[in-house]
C-alpha cells in the first residue's frame, strides 16, 4: 500500500508506538507531576491493555500472516475475531495503547493514543480499499456479512 505523509505507515506507527512508551518512561523516571490520581483508571488501564495483548495474540492463531504486506495477503481470515469485526487486530493495538495511557495516567500523553487511533482507522480504510480492488467479491461479500470495523454496534 501507499506511504502516509511520506512514510509507510507501519513505521509511522511504530515510531509512535515508541514515543509514547518512552515519554511514560520518562515521566517515570523524572517523576513528573502531570499525573491523575484515580486508582480506578490505573486498574482499567492495565485491564484494558491486558485485554488487547490477549485480543492480538488470539488474533494471530487465525490469521497466519497478520504482518505481511497487503500486497502479499491472498486470502481472507474469516475466522474467531474476524468473524465478529474486521479489523481485530487494529483494534487491539488501540487497546493497548489506550490501555497504556490510562496505566500510567500522564495527561500530557494524550494526543498520542488519539493520533495512533486516527492512524489505525486511516491504515484500514486504506487496507480495504486495496482489498476491494484486489481480491474483489470475496471481500465485498466479507464486508456484508462482517458489518463492523472496530467495535460491534459503534464502527
Amino acid at each position: 500500500m501507499d506511504r502516509l505523509l511520506g512514510v509507510a505507515p507501519n513505521r509511522l506507527l511504530n515510531v509512535l508506538l515508541l514515543l509514547e512508551a518512552g515519554l511514560h518512561i520518562y515521566g517515570e523516571i523524572h517523576n513528573w507531576k502531570l499525573f491523575y490520581s484515580s486508582v480506578y483508571m490505573v486498574l482499567s488501564g492495565v485491564v484494558l491493555l491486558g485485554a488487547g495483548v490477549i485480543l492480538h495474540m488470539a488474533c494471530h492463531k487465525h490469521h497466519k500472516s497478520a504482518h505481511k504486506k497487503a500486497e502479499e495477503i491472498e486470502n481472507i481470515t474469516t475466522s474467531g475475531a474476524f468473524s465478529i469485526i474486521r479489523h481485530p487486530m487494529y483494534l487491539s493495538i488501540m487497546m493497548i495503547v489506550w490501555g497504556m495511557y490510562l496505566a500510567w495516567n500522564f495527561k500530557l500523553i494524550l494526543p498520542l493514543p488519539m493520533l495512533i487511533t486516527v492512524l489505525l482507522y486511516v491504515l484500514a480504510k486504506r487496507e480495504e480499499r486495496y482489498l476491494l480492488e484486489h481480491i474483489g467479491e470475496e471481500y465485498g461479500k466479507y464486508m456484508a456479512s462482517v458489518r463492523w470495523m472496530f467495535l460491534p454496534g459503534v464502527i
